[in-house]
């Protein structure tokens, strides 16, 4: 069971850190990639989930984007949280 969640987990890690690097930080892709020493299609690779993605490299891209790994790993499920409770319409007092 905790296997399949972490497969779970990095099968979308790649979103999350395209979706933090439009959106939050309006980076580049290019720029990312330089700052990685990588190709931008290497690291293209990595925002498409096609690239397996180690601890250390996680690393690299949270200090890029300044933040830290876990916060990249749970993105989209603290959005998610985010969302709920800003959205739920307020109860009436009767």
């Amino acid at each position: 069971m905790i296997l399949i969640f972490e497969i779970t987990l990095f099968m979308r890690i790649g979103d999350n850190i395209r979706e933090i690097r439009e959106v939050e930080k309006n980076f580049k892709r290019s720029y990312v990639a330089d700052q990685l020493n990588l190709s931008t299609r290497a690291y293209a690779n990595i925002e498409n989930n096609v690239t397996d993605i180690s601890v250390n490299r996680l690393q690299e891209i949270a200090d890029i984007f300044e933040c830290s790994p876990l916060y990249i790993l749970n993105y989209k499920s603290s959005k998610k949280n985010f969302s709920i409770i800003f959205i739920t319409p307020k109860e009436t007092k009767e």
